[in-house]
């Protein structure tokens, strides 16, 4: 997220991923929750990749032009 900030890539983001404080492990049986934002002080976001290729793919094409894919 920092580095896409840095990049002026991270505006979108912002607006639509949602800040979490915490991840669970499931196993056993059981829930393991990990509280990043209290081990950290830090949140990390939840944004689905696609989403997050599609802001890259515009921002690119904005900047230097369409974004050709080669299928071989």
């Amino acid at each position: 997220m920092r580095a896409l900030a840095r990049h002026g890539l991270a505006d979108r983001l912002l607006e639509r991923a949602t800040p979490q404080g915490e991840f669970v492990f499931r196993f056993d049986g059981g829930r393991h929750a990990v509280r990043t934002a209290r081990l950290s002080g830090r949140w990390h976001f939840v944004y689905a990749q696609r989403l997050l290729v599609g802001d890259l793919l515009a921002a690119y094409d904005a900047d230097r032009g369409p974004v050709r894919e080669d299928d071989r």
